[in-house]
């Protein structure tokens, strides 16, 4: 895992990729990709297709710009889940699973705003 400022990466593999289709901050992550409609307000997914060489990857932007919850849930505060973004939990939980051996969705990149906690994105192939 590579970290470049407060964006990490899952393996130089997806650095270069992402890097090599412009997408190196949270903005230009934020504007890239199409948007699935969602019953969520505070997260969006986007679908976007990247190019490799001249072979298309597909990825998944899953995006959130703030907090739902003032007063966090019980379970929140006891799994130190309460102050943390979407993303960030997402991206701890598919780490996980990948050192377990489960079959999960490859973790590429998770970007965060230096100033906002709670405005953050994962990049998932």
């Amino acid at each position: 895992m590579l970290r470049i400022g407060r964006t990490e990466f899952g393996s130089q593999a997806a650095l270069n990729l992402l890097s090599a289709n412009g997408l190196v901050d949270l903005e230009t992550v934020f504007d890239c990709g199409e948007v699935i409609p969602c019953r969520h307000q505070v997260k969006g997914v986007a679908v976007a297709t990247l190019r490799d060489g001249d072979r298309p990857v597909r990825v998944f932007i899953k995006k959130q710009w703030r907090r739902s919850r003032l007063i966090p849930r019980l379970p929140d505060l006891r799994f130190g889940k309460a102050f943390s973004s979407y993303p960030l939990c997402e991206w701890r939980g598919l780490l996980r699973f990948r050192r377990l051996g489960l079959d999960t969705a490859e973790p590429l990149a998770l970007f965060r705003h230096r100033w906002h906690p709670c405005r953050a994105a994962v990049v998932t192939g």
